[in-house]
């Protein structure tokens, strides 16, 4: 069986100039897919949510990403690789200028589906990596333990941040 990860930030190479912010300029890009459009909103909903009226502001909107040193860009990424050992689902770029460009292996999803079974869906696997991945882009490239969020592996991660990943949010900034 394979372990699936989730890789953040290219390790402290692509995030070690990782600012945070307060206010985020996030931007999906619109050659997803309407479901797609619908799993990757549901998972920027939970930090939305997580931080309603605590100091975090995401502004998403739908559209070609204008200014990546800036915005945080969430992109589709159609390599199929799956053939090593591990492979990785999603992949967050912090740049210098606070924003971040964030890659979602699409295509990779089926196949993740289909190994960690129990009712597993395609929405369900592409918005908590998405959730994941603008984890990245709130508190950089660490990962945490298993049995949070940022967990590197996929099947050891929670759907939701939990009080660790919280804590960790916070001690970032």
């Amino acid at each position: 069986m394979r372990t699936l990860f989730l890789l953040g930030c290219l390790v402290l190479v692509g995030c070690g100039s990782f600012r945070p912010q307060s206010d985020y300029q996030v931007v999906i890009d619109p050659t997803f897919t309407p479901e797609q459009l619908d799993a990757i909103t549901a998972g920027l909903q939970v930090w939305q949510t997580k931080f309603a009226g605590k100091g975090l502001n995401l502004s998403v909107s739908i559209a070609p990403c204008s200014d990546a040193e800036a915005q945080t860009c969430l992109v589709p990424n159609h390599d199929t690789d799956t053939s090593g050992a591990t492979f990785i689902l999603g992949m967050t770029h912090c740049n210098v200028g606070g924003g971040s460009y964030i890659q979602l292996y699409v295509d990779r999803y089926p196949t993740v589906v289909a190994q960690v079974g129990g009712g597993e869906t395609l929405h369900h696997v592409l918005e908590r990596t998405a959730t994941h991945e603008l984890g990245h882009a709130l508190m950089g490239p660490e990962h945490l333990a298993a049995g949070n969020l940022m967990s590197a592996s996929y099947t050891d991660q929670k759907d939701n941040p939990t009080p660790t990943d919280m804590a960790h949010f916070w001690g970032v900034r």
